[in-house]
């Protein structure tokens, strides 16, 4: 059922709100926001939902094809204007764009939420519609929230739903190095990776889907790596990022399909930029708390290596 907003009309995104929607956010992230809503690419937020006050755009919510694949869909750029917080309008907004990607004939959502702010709503807004956190993407968006993270490029974290009944064929286990299992087995939500050190998919393995580094005029993001998880080669091909300074960042589960119509994962790698972030600064709900101590650890050693060369290969770091 549709969450009741009383004063707002919700309605789909149209081209000639584009203009109002990056005025949002300008008023929220500065002037020089560097990721505004480009009208080229519009076409592909049909499904995207704004939220009106007295003939007014003060919301707006994001709905695209995630990935080249026709049955995820992303969720991303929801921002509502500070003077209509509160009033359950990103909650509304969230149920409308949930509407139209399952009329649409999506399997599962993928959501991005922000961690700069203490109080998490970003996060627990996803969380309240059954979405679970399957990791933490750190330093991902350069220029965000300056005002707060100065140098720091915006963390994210890594929120999925499944939205259709999962298949009765057992789905096959993650294949990943001993480095990596620590990260895996402290996500506290319900559906822990299994991890296995035999049974493996067959046939050929896909490719590693790269996520080139953001840059702006001051800041450069973190790089990111999708390994599919599920082959016999799938180990030594996440040894050879961490050899070249990559980190964990998370679990993407069922995310790919293979040509015979079998799911798998993949897990995500970041390599931060050779520069001193602070962690402290990323805020996420008590589900990946452990996971953040885990990856702020091995981040330090990551700046400060005091000896720790094999963590981060071939790579230079500045001296602490």
């Amino acid at each position: 059922m549709l969450e009741s907003c009383p004063g707002y009309e919700f309605r789909t995104f149209d081209l000639h709100d584009v203009g109002c929607i990056n005025a949002l956010y300008y008023e929220e992230y500065g002037e020089n926001y560097p990721y505004p809503l480009q009208p080229d690419r519009a076409a592909l937020s049909a499904l995207s939902t704004v939220a009106v006050c007295r003939g007014t755009v003060v919301g707006f919510a994001r709905a695209t094809p995630y990935a080249g694949n026709p049955k995820i869909f992303e969720f991303g750029g929801l921002i509502v204007q500070e003077a209509h917080r509160h009033r359950k309008v990103a909650k509304a907004l969230t149920m409308r764009r949930m509407a139209a990607v399952v009329t649409a004939g999506a399997t599962m959502v993928f959501s991005e939420p922000v961690c700069n702010r203490p109080d998490r709503a970003s996060q627990f807004n996803l969380l309240d519609r059954g979405f679970t956190l399957c990791g933490i993407l750190p330093f991902k968006y350069p220029e965000i929230k300056t005002s707060v993270l100065g140098h720091q490029p915006e963390t994210v974290a890594m929120a999925y739903r499944q939205l259709d009944t999962p298949s009765r064929a057992p789905h096959p286990p993650l294949m990943v190095p001993e480095e990596i299992r620590n990260h895996l087995q402290v996500l506290t939500h319900r559906s822990q990776p299994r991890l296995s050190d035999s049974y493996a998919l067959t046939g050929t393995m896909p490719d590693v889907i790269t996520h080139k580094h953001l840059i702006t005029r001051h800041q450069t993001g973190s790089m990111f790596v999708d390994v599919p998880a599920n082959w016999a080669q799938s180990p030594t091909m996440i040894q050879s990022f961490l050899r070249q300074g990559y980190l964990f960042a998370g679990w993407l589960p069922s995310f790919g399909t293979t040509s015979y119509g079998q799911p798998f994962d993949y897990v995500t790698l970041y390599r931060p930029p050779l520069t001193d972030f602070d962690y402290s600064l990323i805020h996420v709900t008590d589900g990946l708390q452990a996971l953040q101590r885990l990856m702020a650890d091995e981040y330090e050693r990551y700046t400060c290596p005091a000896g720790q060369h094999d963590l981060i290969g071939l790579h230079p770091v500045p001296p602490c």
